[in-house]
């Protein structure tokens, strides 16, 4: 029978027997449904020196009276309607019926008489697609087309003079539509607080230039379908970005951003949500960053025991253009300064295609007591930061029951070291499993050692590298398919010997029964002498670093192994 000598160091484990399962999702608002809306935003008169007319519909008796301006003239018929909420009220007007203003602004950009500079607000929702809708007319008699439209085919917003947008209206979903205009400049419009379409500039004093007397959801043929309207606002001015989002921005529950992230959805565009109706986009800006804290300081107990184990997953799509903007994921486990102990980061990402899933898996650091997702995006083309976020997942191991298992002691020797528990348990095992890590968060199985249920007591060995400090603990896998772990211990190795032997075999051994005896050099020297002094056997210089022997009658013999002027000297017991 052949006897391997092998040497490898493990840790002693005052363990702890724990059943894990899976958590529920950690972070709130996972795959971006839940939201502030943009509507939600009142419009404060008195913070917009260029408002010059607001109708908010809220008076049931007399819908058409003007917060801020002139009263409408409704022209056919509507219904007064419950709005957005229990608080506000809406209208809802059909084809051939529409409203309009005197709205009395002086004209700018240009004119004397004709407005260039404008901006137009209005919160709406459609029951469904099909047909043509209509936010305003330009035209002083309303004698030719609107000017501004909810595509009948896949609800997109514009008017072919200037483009339609790559996002459009959700049936039964109330959004907050903003139209800027500069004439010899932008045609800008917004969606729920973000860009939607920067469109072909139109001419000064041209047919964008509003006339004296302005008309909303309303067109000369009767393309006007049925729309619910909660407020319309005009100003007098072409607000910027920073103005539009001050009235609002579809912003995600739960995740803060830095910068200009929103929750999203495209209505037939690029790209679809992967789960649900939304995502998350990440706006305008050349670098964004959001992020959400999961406050794990509950299971400070099992982390700092090195068995907070959590696993991570997302998904990012970015816009295919070229070059394309790109998204990143980072996860970091963090104590309760704040300092980043471990992270888990993706990389900047281009995808294009499809949504591609993130994920990772590993113990969270001693002292972790929050774990923060980061969503980062880099603008590199266009006016808008395209890189999407969705399906996001972070599930824990929790303990269900605990049992003892003994840590004796641990002993090291050279560059060996051994250890020694003992299992009180009740559950039956099928094995243990050594994991060893030298960072504290990413683990390898490097040894399975055989349970039995007549043995309470367990040893084993491992070898240590000089310089590096490790980490062990103890994996049970129980007959009834549960984990066990024990408490983590620790092994510096700046004082061990950079020269050791690999030995795993058990005085005695037999006589003629084979061994090897592995060093971690080459070019060793190996001598076996007996109790006498008398060399039995030599190998000189070995060019491997495996020896093989058997020894022919019994005895005690010592093994010397010796590479350059470092030696290491074992006893041998042979029966």
């Amino acid at each position: 029978m052949k006897t391997k000598i092998l040497f490898f160091i493990s840790t002693l484990f005052c363990c702890i027997i724990y059943t894990f399962c899976y958590s529920q999702n950690l972070i709130v608002n996972p795959s971006f449904e839940l939201a502030t809306p943009a509507y939600s935003t009142a419009i404060v008169p008195a913070s917009w020196p260029s408002l010059r007319g607001l109708w908010k519909f809220d008076n049931t008796a007399s819908p058409l009276v003007a917060t801020v301006g002139t009263n409408l003239t409704l022209a056919g018929t509507h219904t007064t309607i419950a709005g957005y909420s229990g608080t506000d009220n809406a209208v809802r007007i059909g084809p051939g019926s529409n409203y309009s203003v005197l709205h009395g602004m002086p004209g700018n950009g240009g004119s004397a008489t004709l407005v260039n500079q404008y901006t137009i607000l209005v919160d709406f929702r459609v029951a469904s697609l099909g047909s043509w809708k209509t936010f305003y007319q330009t035209n002083n008699t309303n004698s030719n087309d609107a000017d501004l439209w909810v595509r009948d085919s896949d609800g997109m917003i514009g008017v072919g003079a200037a483009g339609y947008s790559i996002e459009g209206a959700i049936p039964n979903v109330w959004h907050r539509m903003i139209l800027s205009v500069n004439n010899g400049s932008f045609f800008k419009i917004y969606l729920d607080g973000r860009v939607i379409l920067n469109g072909t500039i139109q001419a000064v004093n041209g047919r964008f230039s509003l006339d004296p007397r302005t008309y909303f959801m309303s067109d000369d043929n009767g393309e006007d379908g049925l729309i619910d309207v909660s407020t319309i606002a005009l100003f007098n001015s072409a607000l910027t970005q920073t103005e539009v989002e001050s009235l609002g921005r579809w912003t995600c529950n739960n995740w803060i951003g830095m910068g200009n992230y929103q929750q999203r959805v495209r209505n037939g565009g690029y790209p679809s949500a992967f789960a649900g109706t939304y995502y998350l986009y990440a706006g305008s800006e050349t670098n964004s960053d959001a992020y959400q804290d999961v406050n794990v300081s509950g299971d400070a107990v099992a982390i700092d025991a090195g068995l907070g184990t959590y696993a991570f997953s997302g998904r990012i799509q970015t816009y295919n253009q070229n070059p394309q903007d790109q998204g990143q994921i980072i996860v970091e486990y963090r104590n309760s300064l704040g300092t980043v102990l471990s992270s888990y980061n993706t990389g900047l990402q281009t995808t294009a295609s499809a949504w591609i899933n993130f994920s990772d898996t590993r113990t969270a650091p001693g002292l972790t007591r929050t774990i923060r997702i980061r969503l980062i995006s880099k603008k590199n083309n266009g006016t808008s930061n395209d890189a999407y976020y969705d399906d996001f997942s972070l599930t824990k191991l929790f303990i269900l029951s605990i049992n003892d298992i003994d840590l004796k002691d641990l002993i090291v020797d050279n560059s060996e070291c051994k250890l020694n528990w003992v299992y009180s348990g009740s559950e039956s095992l099928e094995n243990f499993e050594i994991e060893r890590s030298q960072d504290f968060v990413s683990w390898e199985s490097i040894r399975s050692i055989k349970f039995a249920s007549d043995e309470k007591k367990y040893s084993d060995t491992d070898f240590l590298t000089t310089g590096n400090t490790y980490y062990y603990r103890i994996k049970g896998n129980t007959i009834n398919q549960k984990t066990l772990y024990s408490k983590i211990k620790s092994i510096n190795g700046n004082n061990v010997s950079d020269f050791y032997l690999h030995l795993a075999f058990e005085n005695p051994i037999n006589v003629n029964e084979e061994f090897n005896i592995v060093a971690n050099q080459l070019n060793c020297d190996l001598l076996i002498y007996d109790l006498g002094g008398k060399v039995i056997y030599e190998s000189k210089s070995n060019p491997t670093n495996n020896f093989t022997y058997q020894f022919n009658s019994q005895g005690i013999y010592i093994l010397k192994v010796i590479h350059q002027n470092k030696i290491i000297t074992k006893k041998v017991i042979v029966r």
